[in-house]
């Protein structure tokens, strides 16, 4: 569910017809090239309720990171923002010196724990 949808939210941000997606690896393979593509100025990547999409076995986390690290962060007109009420899996997954992956670390992404 939560790859179709994300595959829709491509479909009407950047006016492509893309099918759901297989793996997350997919979907943010296919943002990637979206954001390449786009001539803006300044970009931003917000996902909200962003614990939704990390099920068990999705690698969400994985392929976010992928995305994040491997690329976005070295662009200096991509924002990441994060929202999400499960305030303990941001902390856990994406603030703590001890989350397995370092997207916080970048002066470009904004995490709000809504409670």
């Amino acid at each position: 569910m939560q790859l179709t949808q994300f595959a829709m939210a491509l479909n009407e941000s950047f006016g492509i017809d893309m099918p759901a997606f297989s793996t997350w690896l997919e979907a943010f393979a296919m943002l990637k090239k979206c954001l390449q593509d786009t001539k803006q100025d300044r970009k931003v990547v917000f996902i909200d309720e962003i614990s939704w999409f990390d099920t068990t076995g999705s690698d969400f986390i994985g392929a976010l990171e992928w995305f994040w690290n491997g690329w976005a962060a070295s662009q200096s007109d991509i924002f990441f923002i994060a929202c999400g009420s499960a305030t303990s899996w941001i902390t856990d997954k994406l603030l703590s010196d001890k989350a397995d992956y370092s997207i916080a670390q970048h002066a470009r992404c904004f995490f709000f724990l809504l409670r």
